[in-house]
């Protein structure tokens, strides 16, 4: 995979997340970054993340925000 490197735990928030939601953060915000050109990599850089049931919150650089499941996906 080519992402950029983040800094999981100053993302707000990140560690609130139990042990689980964690590893899945980590999992899909890599496959999620890895699909941009580096230029866009870094406006989708995570800021922050928040459980929501089994999904994950997460905002980001640009002033977006997605849901990452617990499958792995985003939308």
């Amino acid at each position: 995979m080519n992402y950029i490197k983040i800094d999981f735990n100053s993302i707000k928030g990140f560690k609130k997340l139990n042990e689980q939601q964690k590893k899945l953060f980590i999992k899909t915000c890599k496959q999620h970054n890895n699909c941009f050109g580096l230029e866009e990599k870094e406006k989708w850089t995570p800021i922050k993340v928040q459980a929501l049931n089994d999904d994950l919150i997460v905002h980001f650089k640009n002033g977006e925000w997605l849901h990452y499941t617990s499958r792995g996906e985003w939308y």
